[in-house]
């Protein structure tokens, strides 16, 4: 894994420090916050929604392309940093949640069947909505199986609670199923 810390001045929220986390070149989890504004990948944003980079990203590279504003100072570098300071950032972040998550934990037990809605793929699997601050994972492969080429974003499915991820604060989907 890899940890970077940026000024973002080009992204949903245009001059925020970014934290990302890298596992050979893609992104697992980020936050960015601008003020008391946060933009998180584990949870939907009310105007931005779930977001995460796509495809392979090369922060050094970026740094080389950039070598001549970053000496100038137009921009600054894409700095790495260690685990345990992208840790306490993220930290801080699921703790502010943290009331709201235990309150997900308690209405949605083990083995309850929901229905919910593809909201976006990330590497870690299928992001599924099951209620305004309510979300979690489905296993890619599964879904894909099941549901074949119609799998995408806005799909209604049916799922079954099967854990909880406390790392991203997610419900952990299980059995899969076309909703109706």
């Amino acid at each position: 894994m890899q940890y970077y810390q940026f000024l973002d001045k080009f992204g949903r929220l245009k001059g925020s420090t970014t934290w990302a986390e890298l596992d050979r070149g893609f992104v697992l989890r980020q936050i960015s916050i601008l003020g008391d504004e946060v933009l998180a990948s584990n949870r939907p944003h009310p105007e931005h929604g779930y977001h995460l980079p796509t495809g392979y990203i090369d922060y050094a590279a970026y740094n080389q392309i950039h070598a001549a504003d970053i000496d100038k100072g137009l921009i600054k570098p894409v700095a790495k940093i260690t685990p345990e300071k992208f840790d306490a950032v993220w930290q801080k972040h699921l703790a502010q949640n943290e009331s709201e998550w235990a309150t997900v934990k308690k209405n949605h037990s083990l083995n309850t069947v929901l229905n919910g809605e593809v909201r976006a793929f990330y590497p870690q699997g299928v992001i599924i909505s099951v209620g305004e601050k309510v979300s979690g994972i489905a296993n890619y492969e599964r879904c894909r199986e099941i549901f074949g080429h119609t799998l995408m974003p806005r799909m209604p499915v049916q799922v079954t609670v099967g854990g909880y991820n406390e790392r991203m604060q997610w419900l952990i989907f299980i059995e899969p199923h076309p909703a109706g």
